[in-house]
């Protein structure tokens, strides 16, 4: 979690010439080859572990990411069920069938998220696969995502408690026919590049939109380019994917570019050694990133943003808008494994780190 990953490559070799058959070393191995940019070798590794237990979810899991991460989007996210029950996704007990791919004409879906208010955004993308098939969809998201996600999807029903989908009694809300995790969906609508979206799926306020121009005007002539610079926690590679505004300074300094922070908890004053190290003034409105609704309508009047892997990728990619992407050598599994876009977003350019330890 720390980035030593040549560290972490020692003590599993050691751990695995004394027990080459446990399965709780090899999907270890599994993850740290994939985080290591070697795919083939994670999906081998994955491979053994199951053959020692097939019901082993790290194994599993591991297995589909390595899937995902190569784009076999028809076996990866079978794979990626077992994330369920390696605590990567939480399942909520409820009374509800869960969706196994039926059919939905005249039938209602519950539908929760989970993990990261990325990963929501993301599979967001299959909400109006659900309304064409004939669904009535409940959907239960991050409270911050509410009023993004009712004006973006109009014929989904975002609610407010998920107790709203639930008698008093604990018995069935009347009508409620299914219920799936946000994250469980692309296995029926996303097994192939071609079934991901081709347009933007988000829509931001235009009133604030408007205001967020009007503002950014003040900052005077040029671009108006967002900036995101830290991304993910420890577990999930934050040392990989994140930078110092100090390693920012020549970016800075293009002339003509006026920066505005999309960092989210960034305070200027928390880090004045990097602020003073840029020489470069970087806009911060802190309403602006406390409101995710405020962060759409703001990300929606720049003329760009420039962030590492993190959940601004899917903000700006859902809204359509421009976005360059950094992305470590071995990046998470949405980033797949070379060329320069992402299937979820046509609008997502990816520079790939070519060297990890530059």
């Amino acid at each position: 979690d720390r980035g030593d990953l040549q560290g972490a490559a020692e003590l599993l070799a050691r751990a695995v010439a004394l027990a080459p058959e446990d399965p709780d070393l090899l999907a270890a191995l599994s993850d740290l080859r994939l985080r290591q940019d070697d795919t083939e070798g994670a999906e081998i590794t994955a491979r053994a572990a199951l053959r020692a237990d097939p019901e082993h979810a790290d194994a599993g899991l591991a297995l589909a990411h390595a899937q995902l991460s190569r784009g076999d989007f028809g076996a990866g996210w079978d794979g990626y069920e077992a994330r369920l029950r390696a605590n990567s996704g939480v399942a909520r007990i409820t009374p509800f069938a869960r969706w196994q791919g039926e059919p939905l004409a005249g039938r209602s879906i519950y539908i929760y998220g989970e993990q990261g208010i990325g990963d929501e955004i993301m599979f967001a993308s299959c909400l109006p696969d659900l309304v064409a098939r004939g669904a009535r969809c409940y959907v239960d998201c991050e409270p911050r995502l509410r009023a993004l996600f009712r004006r973006s999807f109009p014929s989904v029903e975002v609610i407010e408690d998920s107790r709203l989908c639930l008698a008093a009694d604990g018995a069935v809300s009347p009508g409620i026919d299914y219920v799936s995790l946000i994250g469980s969906l692309a296995r029926y609508f996303r097994s192939s590049e071609a079934e991901f979206p081709c347009s933007a799926y988000l829509v931001a306020d235009e009133e604030k939109s408007a205001r967020w121009s009007a503002l950014l005007k003040e900052l005077g002539p040029g671009m108006k380019v967002g900036l995101a610079w830290r991304g993910g926690l420890p577990r999930t590679g934050r040392s990989q994917r994140s930078l110092n505004l100090g390693d920012l300074r020549d970016l800075l300094g293009v002339p003509q570019v006026h920066w505005v922070s999309l960092q989210h908890r960034y305070r200027a004053d928390a880090e004045p050694a990097e602020a003073e190290s840029t020489d470069v003034p970087v806009a911060i409105w802190p309403e602006a990133l406390s409101d995710m609704d405020e962060t759409a309508a703001l990300v929606n009047s720049l003329d760009l943003v420039i962030t590492v892997c993190s959940s601004v990728v899917h903000l700006g990619g859902a809204l359509g808008r421009p976005v360059w992407v950094l992305t470590p050598k071995a990046p998470p599994w949405r980033y797949l494994r070379s060329g320069q876009s992402m299937p979820w977003y046509r609008s997502v350019r990816l520079y790939r780190q070519a060297d990890a330890s530059d």
